[in-house]
């Protein structure tokens, strides 16, 4: 193997050291050179991403029927975008498990997420609601989208020779970059896998199945009517034995709607929102090994960034040397509560977005209106009665007292 030879898609990059002999009048054949080496890379490389979205094996990978045995979903989904938005992001926080992803190596799974943002122009939403289908049918959507994706992408880099046509391929790079200049600029200059001799395909199958895994997960939490509530309790209050979390002096907690008020009922905040059970907890954190300060806090981001509920997010060229949490990988709803405004107990709960309702040019995601789903719950009525309805018996009863109805 020489800097002259032309390969197939077998090719593997050879040794820097074979190219640093060229003289400079040689630099146009050398960068020729690895232009072949980088298309035949990346045909490669298209082909082992393809095997890693096996729909069968992912079936089986990802558990989707231990997820909604787990999770129950309630909320019928209509949107596969961000999740596959999303799925794109697990590229971000696989680094380590991925093997030396530097560099180029990098660059080049920042291309990965790309195709898959790419995907996400083009799915349509499953209008399946079962709860296991649901899951399984969005898998199935993505599936799709992104093998289209990649027929297209290869259509342009070996047929067409211009990302021109190629619909979100910007989403691919920072904003900005001159990507359409050159086929060139695809492959990152010209080094595309230099010395990294393929993926290490068992590596990265392992790294985004564990974190396509955890964003099922959170995708399952809010569709089955879980949120993350801000400010429900103090901080000096924070109920860190279940699932509170402190974030920048902030009560973070898991929680998911109560039975509702009532006006012959004791004024608790357990009647408006109730913490994760303990087996939805474990489950989470322990068989999933989702970090509840990492699902808090990038959904917290997420939604302040964009303002709005279940994004999604453009990609950048992805970092692949980093395991911070790529931009909404988690974007749970996070509703604002207070737990200092005692006027009504139900202020300890969305009930208080409720109150400060605001759909005109100060909307603001979690402070002034919910996600359609949890509005439909606290926003309506719970039997005859509005949901955030307070207890309005005798103070004994509404302190406590036994009530007429549990």
């Amino acid at each position: 193997m020489n800097c002259f030879n032309a390969h197939d898609s077998t090719c593997k990059a050879p040794p820097l050291s074979d190219c640093q002999k060229l003289g400079p009048e040689e630099t146009a054949r050398k960068e020729a050179y690895w232009t072949l080496v980088n298309a035949a890379n990346f045909y490669d490389l298209m082909h082992v991403f393809l095997n890693i979205f096996d729909t069968a094996a992912f079936a089986t990978n990802y558990d989707i029927g231990s997820i909604s045995g787990n999770i129950t979903i309630k909320a019928p989904t209509t949107d596969t975008k961000s999740l596959l938005a999303n799925i794109a992001s697990v590229f971000s926080i696989s680094g380590a498990a991925a093997g030396a992803a530097s560099g180029p190596l990098a660059a080049g799974l920042g291309v990965i997420g790309g195709i898959i943002t790419v995907a996400a122009n083009n799915v349509k939403a499953p209008e399946e609601t079962d709860t296991e289908n649901a899951l399984d049918q969005r898998m199935k959507a993505s599936f799709q989208a992104v093998q289209d994706a990649v027929g297209n992408i290869l259509t342009a880099v070996f047929a067409d020779g211009t990302l021109d046509h190629v619909q979100g391929m910007e989403n691919a790079y920072p904003p900005g970059s001159p990507y359409k200049e050159s086929i060139s600029r695809f492959f990152d200059g010209g080094r595309f896998f230099y010395g990294t001799y393929y993926l290490k395909e068992n590596d990265l199958r392992k790294a985004f199945t564990d974190n396509l895994r955890m964003n099922l997960v959170s995708v399952a939490l809010t569709e089955a009517n879980y949120y993350v509530l801000k400010d429900g309790y103090a901080p000096d209050k924070c109920p860190k034995e279940e699932s509170g979390i402190i974030i920048d002096g902030h009560c973070f907690t898991l929680e998911a709607p109560g039975p509702g008020g009532y006006p012959m009922a004791p004024g608790t905040r357990e009647r408006y929102t109730v913490q994760a059970e303990r087996k939805v907890l474990d489950y989470v954190t322990k068989t999933h090994k989702i970090d509840l300060g990492d699902l808090y806090r990038v959904s917290y981001d997420c939604q302040k960034k964009h303002n709005g509920y279940n994004v999604a997010s453009p990609l950048g060229t992805i970092n692949f040397d980093t395991s911070t949490r790529q931009d909404c990988f988690y974007d749970m709803p996070v509703i604002e509560a207070s737990y200092t405004d005692n006027s009504k107990v139900s202020n300890q709960s969305p009930c208080y977005v409720v109150y400060h309702k605001d759909e005109g040019k100060n909307r603001k995601a979690g402070s002034t209106y919910l996600p359609k789903n949890l509005q439909n719950i606290f926003g309506g009525k719970s039997d005859m009665f509005d949901y955030c309805a307070e207890c309005t018996d005798s103070p004994a009863i509404c302190s406590g007292g036994s009530p007429f109805r549990t």
